[in-house]
């Protein structure tokens, strides 16, 4: 909070002590939110992350996300009831295998899809094809939408999640249905 300007030029935080919570506080002090990690590759990363979510039983409450492959297959080796979100390798077998493969004899290997706006666009991901991925048991997740119209889009295609830095307009758009 210390580069946090107010409006009218005033630093509210500055001086207050206002420090940024570890994760174990976090999932401590929110014991009923559900939470949605992306973590960043690194040397014990995906180990002492699924330490701190194993501690305090939130296995129930936290999904992890990563871009690196690596990292997300530590995970699961280490801690298979965590869900995941599909890191990019992964998407690339889902949507070649969606598409082209044998789509019913796939075994979905995590819990979320989680894609892009722009990846979105271009993958031309329909209404049918989402309740597909639905029915296979994979949650579809765009971001980060915050025009109105791409989030109106988004809803009434039937995605399952969207990251928003408005989450109010998404909450009364979401309403409004």
């Amino acid at each position: 909070g210390h580069h946090f300007e107010a409006e009218g030029g005033e630093f509210p935080w500055r001086g207050k002590g206002v420090q940024v919570p570890v994760f174990a506080e976090v999932l401590a002090a929110f014991p009923d939110h559900r939470f949605l990690i992306e973590t960043k590759a690194g040397t014990g990363i995906a180990d002492a992350t699924v330490k701190v979510i194993q501690e305090a039983k939130a296995m129930d409450r936290v999904m992890l996300a990563s871009f690196n492959p690596l990292h997300m297959h530590r995970v699961r080796e280490i801690e298979p009831a965590i869900p995941t979100c599909y890191d990019y390798a992964g998407a690339m077998v889902l949507m070649q295998t969606f598409r082209k493969g044998d789509w019913a004899a796939y075994e979905p290997t995590d819990a979320v899809l989680s894609v892009t706006s722009k990846l979105d666009k271009q993958f031309e991901i329909s209404a049918e094809e989402i309740r597909a991925l639905q029915a296979k048991g994979i949650r579809y997740q765009v971001h980060t939408l915050n025009r109105e119209s791409d989030l109106t889009e988004a809803i009434a295609r039937g995605v399952d999640s969207i990251l928003t830095d408005y989450p109010t307009r998404l909450q009364a758009l979401a309403d409004a249905r």
